[in-house]
């Protein structure tokens, strides 16, 4: 396929991700971003017990209801939106890099036997190519041209929820 050699190098080992490509304007600030931060509550797990690991995941999964909780209208939004697309013929066009992009993978392909839905209603495109599903590369994310090019393959329209 023609990402496979995006993932791999030629010797095998995994490549470094080329951001020369990435515009200085998309570079800047994503370094301020939440996702992107080390979280200082586990940054210690190394010198933890294992029980101490435990209460640290604990406490911190302990912290998503409240964070749910918090933003809870503006999903309803985000439901009522997608729930919109759905009725006009739209699609879920699911995005993803690394993990969330494996996950994405997982739901597009549960939906058809679980919910009776055609193959073609929930689809997923992971960053990098269907080989970066089982072979990483770092900078993935970053390759807007790419990320243009697989909405253009898959005629996205305003009808479709690109998630």
């Amino acid at each position: 396929m023609e990402h496979a050699e995006k993932c791999m190098s030629p010797s095998g080992n995994m490549s470094r991700p080329d951001r020369s490509s990435i515009s200085p304007a998309m570079r800047v600030g994503f370094d301020r971003l939440l996702t992107e931060q080390r979280n200082p509550r586990s940054q210690k797990l190394d010198r933890l017990s294992v029980l101490e690991i435990l209460e640290v995941i604990q406490q911190e999964d302990a912290r998503v209801p409240r964070a749910v909780q918090a933003v809870r209208k503006d999903l309803a939004k985000g439901v009522e939106l997608l729930v919109d697309r759905l009725k006009r013929g739209g699609r879920i066009l699911l995005f993803g890099a690394g993990t969330s992009g494996r996950l994405g993978v997982l739901e597009a392909a549960e939906c058809p036997p679980t919910f009776d839905t055609p193959p073609e209603l929930v689809v997923a495109v992971m960053a990098g190519g269907p080989e970066c599903v089982w072979a990483s590369r770092e900078g993935a994310e970053d390759d807007a041209k790419d990320g243009a090019l697989q909405l253009r393959r898959l005629r996205a329209s305003e009808r479709d929820a690109v998630i």
